[in-house]
């Protein structure tokens, strides 16, 4: 089996195909980084995925609804294999504020529980506030600040 046919078995392909469209339309074939600052954001898209080590993460894709840099995607991959990032994740989705009750039971409850939460983001309207801030190591960090109802 080819390296892409295993690849893209787990792929939304007319998804991939409009995403893909898209950034050629506005030149979003850059994939920089947004700097450092607080952005007011919506979820793109928001789903449980594996890392390239087969090991489970949470993945969460913002789009910048205002300012600067409105239009730029922002990209949010929190690894589950360890307690402190299971933390870090369940902090990220309690402070998108829900009505959920995020907790961490196993991966099973917890892959369901991301789904949930992507659908009542969308089905609230919800947008954010969104702080981006990097390390001295390069580490970056997302913190949501403030939870807007975008209807």
């Amino acid at each position: 089996m080819s390296v892409f046919a295993k690849f893209a078995k787990n792929v939304d392909l007319d998804g991939l195909k409009k995403d893909v469209a898209e950034a050629l339309e506005n030149d979003g074939g850059s994939f920089e980084d947004i700097p450092d600052g607080r952005y007011e954001m919506r979820v793109e898209k928001m789903e449980a995925a594996l890392t390239k080590e087969d090991k489970p993460k949470l993945m969460i894709c913002f789009k910048v609804i205002a300012g600067e840099q409105k239009g730029r995607l922002a990209f949010v991959h929190i690894g589950l294999a360890h307690p402190f990032t299971i933390k870090k994740a369940i902090e990220l989705m309690r402070a998108m504020d829900t009505g959920l009750d995020v907790a961490f039971e196993d991966y099973a409850q917890f892959e369901t529980l991301i789904g949930e939460v992507a659908a009542a983001i969308e089905e609230q309207g919800l947008e954010f506030a969104v702080e981006k801030t990097t390390n001295d190591k390069g580490f970056t960090d997302y913190t949501i600040e403030q939870v807007f109802d975008g209807k």
